[in-house]
């Protein structure tokens, strides 16, 4: 019987441990079927430049410019409107030797000597001439406002063209990457056929060693290939300032299919008012009239100012510490004053050389950047013609060695060709295809030079989804787009 205890004792307790784990394997099944899967950021070009212009702290240190440049014009714009202050004030005398008995003077009140004094009252001031040196520093105000705006429409587009930048060199080193992955593939192909060829007697070991040398040299190029993508994202999250650890995919490509030339004329029309529509020669006029205002405020240094001033104030003295109505006196003035410059030591003189001269400066800096302007528009120009030209002549080689690889691969096949005639197919083919990615990349990048030269907005609507490239999401990775 002790036997048979012990053996139930012994049923029971697997029993019991069966059902707990079935239960935690239910429970932890639970868990991971509630546990949402790791999401993935779908990112176009439009949402990429739709984030930069939220995140970008250039941006914003342009927009507290403009801010700070208006503020900076409400208070020029001040200085010609009166002034007015209020002030309030108690004094308590201790000794003094026009000392009042505590009863004061029947008949009389005397601002000195008495122990309780109450003034208060308001100041005003009003400026009548200043040789208009208040005008001219509301002009150089209201400049500043449109340096600073205009500066801010500069900041925003280098801020888009470094995110288009990013965003098309990420796609381009993931297509180079993927290229090389096919590639790498295809070669393993081949390595398996030429194996299996060799087992029926009709490829030698030489073949093989080939294949296996093939492959073997391969895998540095695709490592190569993979941390140049891997750096390109990197560096595109950290222009977006996305956060550590996201997972996104770029959804628009480089496609030779989508790319829309542009016609001659376009391109000359994209090339006509360049130079007024270039928001930093915007800025360099108007730092001009910024430096000439201030040439003007320091050419009225030598001229006199006239100020009106009056007071309107109330003076007690009362006997007790407290005034009541009747103690407050009125004490209300009027005057004006002026203030004539006579000596200085050429202090002014030197002021005003100095506003001279960077108006000067400002010029020709103005007359250099237009020259800058003209020869990159110029140079835009050009650099959009040859890229076109150049995706033209690759698009068709990559067709041809599309071409030429099938036709040899279908040779080998039948023995009319040699291994080294397929390892060169397939390594044209390879260059070819990532020319032809890389002439469109470069199509792209010179257009949006050509529009930053020319002061046009970045328009990039050509691009689309690579094929080659993009991954579809499956029902365990759930996708956001933005």
């Amino acid at each position: 019987m002790d036997a048979d205890r012990r053996g139930r004792a012994r049923r029971s307790a697997w029993m019991a441990g069966a059902w707990l784990c079935a239960s935690l394997a239910g429970a932890s099944g639970t868990r991971a079927a509630e546990e949402p899967p790791e999401s993935t950021l779908d990112l176009t070009l439009a949402g990429a430049l739709k984030r930069a212009a939220l995140v970008s702290q250039d941006r914003r240190i342009a927009a507290s410019q403009v801010t700070a440049a208006e503020a900076q014009l409400v208070a020029s714009r001040s200085a010609a409107l009166p002034q007015v202050n209020a002030d309030f004030s108690y004094t308590r005398t201790i000794r003094t030797p026009f000392e009042v008995p505590d009863g004061g003077i029947p008949g009389m009140v005397l601002p000195w000597g008495m122990k309780n004094t109450w003034v208060g009252g308001f100041d005003i001031a009003q400026p009548l001439y200043a040789g208009g040196r208040i005008r001219a520093g509301v002009e150089a105000s209201r400049q500043s406002v449109a340096v600073s705006r205009a500066q801010a429409v500069e900041v925003d587009e280098d801020v888009k063209s470094s995110v288009v930048g990013a965003y098309l060199g990420a796609v381009l080193a993931q297509r180079l990457a993927e290229i090389t992955r096919l590639s790498a593939e295809q070669v393993d192909l081949q390595l398996r056929e030429s194996r299996l060829r060799r087992e029926a007697g009709n490829a030698s070991d030489l073949d093989v060693s080939r294949a296996e040398v093939e492959r073997e040299n391969f895998e540095p190029e695709r490592v190569a290939a993979l941390n140049d993508a891997d750096l390109s994202l990197h560096r595109l999250m950290q222009i977006l300032n996305l956060p550590a650890g996201t997972k996104i995919r770029l959804t628009d490509g480089l496609s030779a299919s989508s790319v829309q030339p542009l016609a001659p004329a376009v391109l000359e029309g994209m090339a006509v008012g360049a130079l007024e529509r270039r928001a930093s020669l915007v800025a360099a006029n108007r730092s001009i009239a910024v430096q000439q205002a201030q040439e003007k405020t320091a050419r009225a240094a030598l001229l006199p100012t006239v100020k009106l001033s009056a007071r309107l104030g109330a003076q007690a003295f009362p006997v007790p510490v407290m005034p009541v109505g009747s103690d407050w006196l009125d004490d209300w003035n009027v005057g004006f004053s002026i203030r004539v410059p006579v000596l200085d030591w050429g202090q002014r003189s030197s002021q005003i050389a100095v506003a001279r001269e960077q108006v000067t400066q400002s010029t020709l800096q103005r007359d250099r950047l237009v020259y800058t302007i003209s020869l990159d528009v110029e140079q835009g120009r050009a650099e959009v013609s040859r890229a076109l030209a150049l995706l033209s002549a690759r698009t068709r080689t990559a067709a041809q060695a599309e071409k030429n690889h099938e036709l040899t691969k279908l040779s080998y096949s039948v023995g009319s060709a040699s291994y080294l005639q397929l390892t060169d197919a397939r390594s044209s083919l390879q260059k070819a295809r990532a020319n032809e990615v890389q002439a469109v990349h470069d199509y792209y990048i010179a257009l949006v030079r050509l529009q930053r030269a020319a002061g046009i907005p970045i328009d990039l609507s050509g691009i689309g989804a690579s094929p080659a490239v993009e991954a579809r999401p499956t029902a365990a990775s759930p996708t956001r787009t933005q």
